[in-house]
């Protein structure tokens, strides 16, 4: 995908279920950032997303999407808590948003779908009434039941579930009915070989 592409929510929701993991990209630095978003395309991911708080993301999202080598990759912008964020990932040409709570504010017109965050049915129902899909978040603090009893309410809604989600548990989610699991930089505090078996178990589509 080029700077100019705009995901459609159900292409969206496409990515995500075809990817099953996005690796939520936190860093300090700008050139932490860059070298996790190779690393996720060497791994084999489908989407990304780089967060809004690390220093100099905007650099790096711009050299991202111009870079052929990303071209197959879905490119979100996450921690997106105001329009204004909004409006500068947009511009830079990030294909989705993402935020940790409902940001009403900041769904706006031509812009890249915005994938906001909730823990109760009610929140999860209002975040995804754009998009089709919400953010469970913060997904640790409630567990896979939670999903489960808010699938079985909302079962037309997609939830991807993020935060304390590890290598470990990321396919009970997966299970339980998640349409892909956010998943912070500890996915590449493993080794090659380990990490070429996550992405294999948990069934990644390239």
């Amino acid at each position: 995908m080029t700077a100019a592409t705009v995901l459609s929510p159900a292409e969206l929701r496409t990515f995500l279920a075809r990817s099953r993991v996005v690796p939520v990209l936190r860093t300090s630095t700008a050139d932490e950032l860059r070298a996790l978003v190779e690393a996720s395309r060497v791994a084999g991911f489908g989407v990304v997303e780089l967060t809004a708080t690390v220093p100099g993301w905007q650099g790096v999202l711009q050299d991202v999407v111009d870079d052929s080598r990303y071209a197959d990759l879905a490119i979100g912008v996450g921690t997106v808590v105001s329009p204004e964020i909004a409006r500068e990932a947009a511009a830079l040409g990030a294909h989705f948003l993402v935020s940790p709570f409902p940001v009403p504010e900041a769904v706006l017109e031509d812009a890249p779908p915005l994938v906001q965050g909730g823990l109760t049915p009610g929140e999860l129902r209002a975040a995804g009434a754009a998009t089709g899909v919400a953010k469970l978040f913060p997904a640790a603090s409630v567990g896979t039941g939670h999903l489960k009893a808010v699938r079985d309410v909302l079962p037309q809604l997609e939830i991807m579930p993020t935060g304390g989600i590890t290598p470990a548990t990321a396919r009970d989610w997966l299970d339980a009915g998640a349409i892909a699991v956010g998943m912070g930089t500890a996915l590449f505090k493993l080794d090659d070989a380990e990490l070429a078996a996550f992405v294999a178990s948990v069934g990644i589509v390239g």
